[in-house]
C-alpha cells in the first residue's frame, strides 16, 4: 500500500511539503514560469474538496512546494486523495505526482467525539462509516481505496449482523433555517432550543452565529437531540443561506452524532475486512490465506468424503464463518437480532435528560 500521511481532524497550521517531479527517473519540475500553486484535497466518500494556494520554496528549479493548513481545511475526518495543480504563465496546467495520487487520513481527534476513532463521513446503508481505519493495515500491501472498501463491508455486513446498534460517529454542519421573515437576509429569533436533524447527537463541536464562535458555556445538549440556549437569548432560526458561515445573518452547528461501536466491534471489522482483502487480492498465492467459507458442501478426495458449511446457512444463522468474528456477534445477540426496545406510556410525557 502507498504511504499515507496522518493528521488529526482539525489541526490548523499543519504544514504539508513535497518536491515536484517528473519522469522516469524522477527529476524535479522547474517552478520558475509558475504563477498558481493549489494544494488539491479530494474525500474519497463525500462530495468535499479542499483547496489552498501554496507556495515555491527556496530556489524554483527545484521543485519544492509548501502548503499550510488554516481553519476548516481538516474539519471533516476520512481518507482524502492529495494533489499538487500548477498553473503555468503560457496556460498550461500540470498535476502531481504524474500517477495516482497522494493520501492522506485525516483522523478522529480526541475531542468532542473522544469516544470513536471511526471516520467521521457519510458511509453506506444506515453506518457513519467504517468502524476502523486504514492505519490498522499498514502491514498488508492493497490500494488504500480497497482497504477503505473492505473496512466498510465488514461493517455494513456487523452492523446489521448485531441488530443495527452501532452506527459509528459522525459529523454534521447543519445550518438552521425555519422562521417567517420580513426579508431573507434577517434574523428572525425563535425558541431557545433547536432540534438537530440527526439523532442521537454525541457532542456539539462548534456553534457559529454571525461569523463568531459562541461560548461552550452558552449552550447544552439534551436528549441527545436538542441544542438548549444558556445565555438569555433565543437562537436565530433565519439566515441568509447565500452567505458563508463567516459573514453576519448566518448560524451553523457542528456536531457529531452516532453510536461508536466497542473496541470488540472495532477488532471484528478489521479481521473481517481483512479477509475481504484476501479474497479480492489478484494474487493466487494471497487469495489461498482466505477464510471465508466457499460455496461448496459436498468435496470427494481420495475415496474420501467432506462435507463443508454452506456460508448461505452461515448467514442465516447471523454468522460469517470467522471465528473471532463471530464470537463477538454471538455474545451481543440473544436470539434474533434487532434493535434495543423502548417503552413508551401513553399519556406520560417525557422528561429531558441532560446530554451535555
Amino acid at each position: 500500500m502507498s504511504e499515507t500521511l496522518h493528521v488529526k481532524r482539525g489541526d490548523v497550521g499543519r504544514q504539508f511539503t513535497d518536491t515536484l517531479t517528473t519522469g522516469d527517473p524522477a527529476v524535479p519540475i522547474d517552478l520558475t514560469d509558475a504563477v498558481e500553486v493549489l494544494f488539491q484535497l479530494d474525500h474519497t466518500e463525500r462530495a468535499l474538496v479542499v483547496t489552498g494556494v501554496a507556495t515555491v520554496v527556496g530556489d524554483p528549479t527545484d521543485g519544492n512546494v509548501e502548503y499550510t493548513t488554516v481553519a476548516t481545511n481538516l474539519d471533516i475526518a476520512g481518507l482524502y486523495r492529495h494533489e499538487w495543480q500548477v498553473t503555468f504563465s503560457d496556460g498550461t496546467i500540470f498535476t502531481f505526482p504524474d500517477e495516482g495520487y497522494n493520501y492522506v487520513s485525516v483522523d478522529m481527534d480526541l475531542g468532542p467525539a473522544d469516544e470513536a476513532d471511526t471516520q467521521g463521513t457519510a458511509g453506506s446503508g444506515d453506518t457513519c462509516g467504517p468502524w476502523a481505519t486504514i492505519a490498522n493495515f499498514d502491514d498488508y500491501d492493497a490500494n488504500p481505496t480497497d482497504v477503505l472498501d473492505a473496512l466498510q463491508l465488514a461493517t455494513d455486513v456487523l452492523f446489521h449482523l448485531t441488530g443495527r446498534r452501532y452506527t459509528g460517529v459522525c459529523t454534521d454542519a447543519y445550518r438552521p433555517t425555519g422562521c417567517a421573515c420580513a426579508r431573507r437576509d434577517e434574523h428572525c429569533w425563535g425558541p431557545p432550543q433547536i432540534r438537530l436533524p440527526n439523532f442521537p447527537a454525541v457532542a456539539i463541536t462548534s456553534v457559529t452565529i454571525d461569523g463568531d464562535v459562541l461560548g461552550a458555556e452558552n449552550y447544552r445538549l439534551d436528549d441527545g437531540r436538542f441544542l438548549v440556549r444558556l445565555d438569555g437569548d433565543a437562537w436565530p432560526c433565519c439566515q441568509d443561506m447565500r452567505l458563508a458561515v463567516t459573514e453576519d445573518r448566518t448560524m451553523q452547528i457542528v456536531y457529531t452524532y452516532g453510536v461508536a461501536p466497542p473496541v470488540g466491534g472495532k477488532r471484528a471489522a478489521i479481521a473481517l475486512a481483512r479477509e475481504y482483502l484476501y479474497a479480492w487480492a489478484p494474487d493466487q498465492a494471497v487469495r489461498a490465506k482466505c477464510r471465508l467459507p466457499k460455496r461448496v458442501t459436498n468435496i470427494s478426495r481420495q475415496g474420501e468424503t467432506m462435507v463443508l458449511i454452506d456460508p448461505l446457512d452461515l448467514i442465516e444463522k447471523g454468522m460469517t464463518g470467522i471465528a473471532e468474528v463471530d464470537q463477538w456477534v454471538g455474545a451481543l445477540r440473544t436470539g434474533d437480532a434487532r434493535r434495543p426496545s423502548t417503552v413508551l406510556v401513553p399519556g406520560q410525557r417525557r422528561s429531558s435528560r441532560r446530554t451535555t
